[in-house]
């Protein structure tokens, strides 16, 4: 079985470029308190996939801690602002070894993701949120939405 965790950037400030906005102290504080409650829980993620712009990049490096030193981390022009079928797309790339793998991307990307999943409700993903998937596929290049199994929210 393999495991995708999706997650949307921490809240970011305002009145900069969209690229260059950096994380505000709310969303500092949201990453102090996921990495609290998460210790252990990502220990098996093997590659991060993150988007270039500032706030995604300063939310991986505001939860690096949650990953081994082994993880390794990928970052992605591609996922600014990306569409949903963009972040399937880069995931179906990577190597079939990788076993699980963490996302880090922005709205509405991420909620149309989730909505084009298993989810069992309509939801939208707020900021510092992580969606966590299951999937059976052996292959990542055989993803498809409908085999992201939704199993919960942190």
């Amino acid at each position: 079985m393999k495991h995708l965790y999706l997650m949307r950037h921490a809240s970011a400030s305002h009145g900069f470029a969209d690229f260059d906005r950096p994380l505000n102290l709310e969303g500092r504080k949201q990453l102090e308190v996921l990495c609290a409650k998460n210790v252990g829980f990502f220990d098996g993620v093997s590659a991060v996939l993150c988007s270039t712009a500032t706030r995604t990049r300063q939310t991986c490096a505001g939860i690096a801690d949650l990953f081994l030193p082994s993880t390794a981390y990928h970052f992605l022009d591609s996922l600014y602002h990306a569409p949903a079928e963009t972040v399937l797309e880069e995931i179906r790339l990577l190597p079939d070894a990788t076993q699980s793998v963490f996302i880090i991307a922005h709205n509405p990307g991420v909620s149309e993701f989730l909505g084009l999943s298993s989810v069992p409700v309509s939801m939208t993903m707020g900021t510092a949120q992580i969606a966590c998937f299951d999937t059976t596929i052996e292959s990542w290049s055989q993803l498809n939405f409908k085999d992201c199994v939704f199993q919960e929210i942190r």
